[in-house]
């Protein structure tokens, strides 16, 4: 096969995940998430059942697989941003995307399904938060039992406050918010390299 066959095949399959989400978010803002069906959604997609279970699991893992989709896309727009050598994790990005689907983020939230999102985004913000560490440790010196503690308090961190603006509806802004976070984080990071 050649790399252009290929390349179409890509894009038929990014077309028809893209379609496969877009009827998932349609249906959530109009019934609760638990009810929405495979068929229902592939209905309002136009994609067969075969195609769909060749990619997901159920709707759950369609689900999921968006939300890793949609962080992979603010990590790009985040390493693209200038300040982005002090940022660990996509705070601002995530909460401004949540302030615009607020009706899709609720349908999600009084689902059984928010749970799973919640775990994705933590252990997504670990990862990220351990790499950024490693990255740019420079001269401080961490053992990799430590630098995973951390990253995983900070990411803790970031879900208690994306948790508490979204419960609270809040009006700080979110470029605030990952602000503060990003000092805190690297106070306590600075704060375990040197103990």
């Amino acid at each position: 096969m050649s790399g252009n066959g290929t390349q179409k095949l890509d894009r038929r399959v990014r077309r028809t995940r893209a379609s496969l989400g877009d009827a998932l978010v349609e249906l959530a803002t109009e019934q609760p998430f638990d009810e929405i069906t495979v068929q229902q959604i592939l209905d309002r997609a136009g994609v067969a059942r075969s195609t769909f279970y060749e990619h997901f699991r159920d709707k759950n893992d369609l689900f999921l697989t968006d939300v890793e989709h949609l962080l992979d896309y603010m990590v790009t727009l985040m390493e693209a941003s200038p300040e982005r050598s002090r940022r660990l994790i996509p705070l601002r990005e995530l909460l401004g995307h949540i302030a615009d689907v607020d009706d899709f983020y609720r349908a999600i939230e009084a689902s059984s399904s928010i749970a799973g999102v919640l775990d994705l985004v933590e252990a997504y913000f670990v990862r990220l938060i351990d790499h950024r560490i490693r990255s740019t440790s420079g001269s401080r010196s961490f053992s990799s039992d430590t630098r995973r503690l951390v990253a995983t308090s900070q990411a803790r961190a970031a879900m208690s406050i994306l948790e508490e603006w979204v419960s609270e509806n809040t009006a700080q802004e979110p470029a605030r918010l990952d602000a503060l976070f990003h000092r805190m984080a690297w106070s306590a990071i600075d704060a375990a390299a040197t103990s």
